[in-house]
């Protein structure tokens, strides 16, 4: 008997999270662009005036970007699923471009995203703060599933040809499951 078909859909909680922490963050960003703008002409500075005005509307941008992209997910719940798991295979709209078969995945395992860029000084300074669990997923030609849209995937995509890197990560963050019950739907269809 196959197992059940594994979905996990976009978390509105937390996209409602983001939302909010978007939108304050443009407005904080807007307050400090008009300010640091209207302290600079009252000192009569020249193109200097500018720095802070550029910084501003960057971040500003920047937490505009979040609020927006959060206020779509709110706009389309749980349409569609993010990432499916069936007799198939794995596919995860956010960065395959297709169904990875059971046959072309070799090993799974957990792993701590914070860990992979740690210097032993940081790790030790750094002991309080929680882990970021996701799935790594090693893949027979991994470059083969990856989506190469935008510059971000073509990039991930063309490193993961020229290297040779087989691994996929699955990560939990936005969804409404854990990195625990991805390994165990892949364990389970894999057995």
């Amino acid at each position: 008997m196959s197992p059940a078909p594994f979905e996990a859909h976009l978390d509105q909680k937390k996209a409602r999270s983001q939302a909010i922490f978007g939108g304050v963050g443009a407005i904080g960003s807007l307050i400090f662009l008009f300010n640091a703008r209207k302290t600079a002409w009252a000192m009569d500075q020249g193109f200097e005036a500018m720095v802070p005005a550029i910084i501003g509307l960057g971040i500003f941008f920047l937490f505009a970007g979040l609020m927006f992209r959060a206020v779509k997910t709110l706009r389309s719940p749980n349409q569609d699923a993010v990432l499916r798991m069936n007799e198939s295979g794995v596919f995860d709209t956010r960065i395959t471009s297709k169904v990875i078969p059971w046959s072309a995945i070799n090993n799974a395992e957990i792993v701590n995203l914070r860990d992979t860029t740690r210097t032993r000084v940081q790790h030790n300074e750094d002991r309080n703060v929680q882990p970021v669990h996701a799935v790594s997923v090693s893949v027979k030609n991994a470059s083969d599933y990856l989506k190469g849209e935008g510059a971000l995937g073509a990039t991930s995509k063309a490193l993961s040809e020229a290297t040779g890197y087989e691994g996929i990560i699955l990560n939990p963050a936005e969804l409404n499951t854990t990195a625990q019950a991805i390994l165990d739907a892949i364990l389970a269809h894999r057995n």
